[in-house]
């Protein structure tokens, strides 16, 4: 018999680790052809010389896996999820995350046993970008300063150029990094007179941002900060406002679409003769007033009250613009 090559059977055994088999000296003896014994001189070296290696208990037997690979090929679902999630890197365009994201679903495709059969994939499941981040490129290491506080939970600086043009200066304690519309937002935590202050601030206006020094902060528990649980009754990103009962009208000819349609988790939708009804329960905001001034003359509000009549002040003030002479 031929003397075996330690290199290759080194090679072997990495091979198997990365494709996330969980290796212990039966296994491996069985696979590399060898005693037992000999075998768990592998095991060893693999935890010696792959960084990624950890020795784990699963019986009363040691055995030896990579960290952060799951066992098993990915499986159909797996690959469908992230070809809609790799679709996501055209909203950072510019940023080193743009290639990293189609890196990620690249590993993916190539730990399945057949890639060749999920070659047209990422052309079948897409996320069509609208918009997106303006000036990511010019931006990309305020974007890393950015993901790097939210990684180390670490306050950062930040100028900030608000809606009013106004810019302010702003300490915060960075949470999460949230897509909206197609869009950036920073959301955190400042302290105020009041107390703590969950905010929103989006990428695209941020001036400037710098790292406080020795400034680190103990990241919220799930039941002190859950962002689902914070934009529950969101109707868009505002989080402010108690969520109200909102009642709208629409003209019957958006039966069809509004029964296929869906604006929010809690809406409900009624159609007769008077026309559709929507009902839900959000928080009363900005975007809320702009959603329904965009159906014009074919929504009414009919609840709650302070939101009709805003609406209706708000659509006698267009009339005026356009009866006017230009």
């Amino acid at each position: 018999m031929a003397p075996r090559d330690p290199r290759r059977m080194a090679f072997r055994v990495a091979d198997l680790l990365l494709k996330g088999e969980v290796l212990d000296r039966t296994k491996l003896a069985e696979f590399l052809e060898i005693q037992p014994a000999a075998a768990w001189g592998y095991v060893q070296a693999a935890v010696e010389n792959i960084e990624a290696a950890k020795l784990v208990k699963p019986g009363r037997s040691q055995a030896v896996r990579l960290l952060g690979v799951r066992h098993g090929a990915p499986t159909m679902e797996v690959v469908v999820a992230a070809c809609f999630a790799a679709s996501l890197s055209s909203l950072f365009e510019g940023s080193a995350y743009q290639s990293k994201i189609r890196e990620a679903l690249d590993y993916v495709l190539d730990a399945s046993p057949r890639p060749e059969r999920f070659a047209d994939f990422p052309r079948k499941f897409v996320f069509v970008r609208r918009g997106g981040e303006p000036g990511l490129r010019a931006k990309q290491q305020m974007l890393e300063r950015i993901v790097k506080a939210v990684i180390d939970s670490h306050e950062i600086d930040v100028e900030y150029l608000h809606f009013s043009e106004k810019v302010s200066k702003v300490t915060l304690r960075p949470l999460s990094l949230v897509i909206y519309d197609h869009q950036l937002y920073v959301l955190g935590r400042r302290d105020e007179e009041e107390g703590e202050r969950d905010w929103l601030l989006r990428f695209s206006r941020i001036q400037e941002v710098s790292r406080r020094q020795g400034r680190g902060f103990t990241y919220p528990a799930d039941h002190e900060f859950n962002p689902e649980r914070l934009f529950e009754h969101s109707f868009g990103i505002f989080t402010s406002g108690d969520p109200e009962l909102l009642e709208v009208r629409l003209h019957r000819r958006w039966a069809s679409y509004a029964k296929s349609h869906r604006w929010h988790r809690s809406q409900e939708v009624h159609v007769d003769s008077r026309g559709v009804t929507l009902t839900m329960r959000v928080g009363i905001c900005p975007e809320v007033e702009a959603w329904v001034l965009s159906f014009a003359d074919e929504a009414e509000v009919l609840r709650p009250e302070h939101l009709r009549k805003k609406v209706a002040k708000r659509l006698r003030a267009a009339a005026r613009r356009y009866d006017r002479k230009t």
